[in-house]
């Protein structure tokens, strides 16, 4: 059981695996993307999808990241991550 998480386009958050869901992500600034098992990452977009781990455990996670050069042709980190997910969503993280 798994779930993989990346940027398409500049403008969608997609979640595929266990369970599907895209996320319309027109802007990221503050935005983080919450799992069901407790993980939450930090979403960025500047050209480049990046996402970066900010609560849980990250013993189950892969991560695939992007070249910061032009000459990439990919332009998002890719997350994939074992485990149950039952539920993803896209908010903002509080004080």
């Amino acid at each position: 059981m798994s779930v993989k998480i990346y940027g398409s386009s500049d403008d969608l958050i997609i979640v595929e695996g266990d369970i599907t869901v895209e996320f319309n992500a027109y802007s990221t600034q503050d935005e983080c993307l919450f799992l069901s098992n407790g993980l939450a990452f930090s979403v960025e977009y500047n050209g480049l999808w990046k996402f970066q781990l900010i609560r849980g455990d990250g013993r189950f996670i892969n991560y695939t990241h992007i070249a910061t050069d032009s000459n990439s042709k990919k332009y998002s980190d890719v997350i994939e991550i074992k485990g149950t997910i039952t539920w993803a969503g896209l908010g903002i993280l509080g004080e």
